[in-house]
């Protein structure tokens, strides 16, 4: 289906948050967006979730969370990174930046056709959002997520009235590049427990050679 505008969301802190102790006993993820899947079937744009974890990584957390990837029109990972910095020539700005989620903008625009000034990004990291539009992105919609003073819930974001910014702008609403999402709180225990956590599906090669290249990284820039 040929779409006008794409959307690119974040997995950890958009979609789900990972807590650990004093929050949960033991280290977990939890679904932050439970009905995210419903809200964006109606949006014409090509959603896509854009993620630095692995494929493997990214697929069982979305099962995990209700979101089956394949309702979506894509997910990139960080072997997407990967490929699209060899396929459009940007080696030696990922040897010298890291795996930046901005060097996924050129395949965006090649698999789905859409323009990056046509492309928005939903992420919690003001340095996604400072990079993607320094690169020409066309809208990013920078969302809060802290845990709470209280200790018992967290600094979050209404998903509704975040993706109505994201539609007016699809229809030539005049927006900034990049828009600060109002903040609101979600009781820790009223989100779902997904059984799941960073140490358990971290482990596979493709993390493994990924940390291997950031140390050489790491010396070649010190050296």
């Amino acid at each position: 289906m040929e779409v006008s505008h794409c959307l690119l969301v974040d997995l950890d802190g958009v979609v789900v948050f990972e807590a650990g102790p004093p929050l949960l006993p033991d280290l977990e993820i939890l679904a932050l967006q439970e009905d995210i899947i419903h809200t964006i079937a109606t949006l014409d744009a090509a959603v896509v979730i854009l993620t630095h974890r692995s494929r493997a990584e990214a697929d069982r957390i979305l099962r995990a969370a209700r979101i089956a990837p394949e309702t979506l029109a894509g997910v990139m990972a960080a072997e997407d990174l990967l490929i699209s910095a060899a396929r459009h020539r940007q080696f030696g700005r990922m040897l010298r930046d890291g795996l930046r989620k901005s060097l996924i903008l050129p395949e965006v625009e090649r698999r789905f056709g859409v323009p990056r000034q046509r492309t928005a990004l939903i992420d919690d990291r003001i340095d996604n959002v400072r990079d993607m539009v320094a690169r020409g992105l066309g809208l990013a919609l920078h969302v809060p997520l802290e845990v709470a003073p209280d200790g018992e819930s967290i600094v979050t974001f209404d998903l509704s009235s975040t993706l109505q910014i994201f539609l007016d702008w699809t229809k030539g609403a005049v927006k900034p590049k990049v828009i600060t999402i109002p903040s609101t709180r979600r009781v820790l225990m009223s989100l779902r427990r997904t059984g799941l956590n960073t140490q358990q599906e971290g482990r596979h090669a493709f993390n493994a050679a990924r940390g291997l290249a950031n140390v050489s990284r790491r010396i070649i820039r010190r050296d």
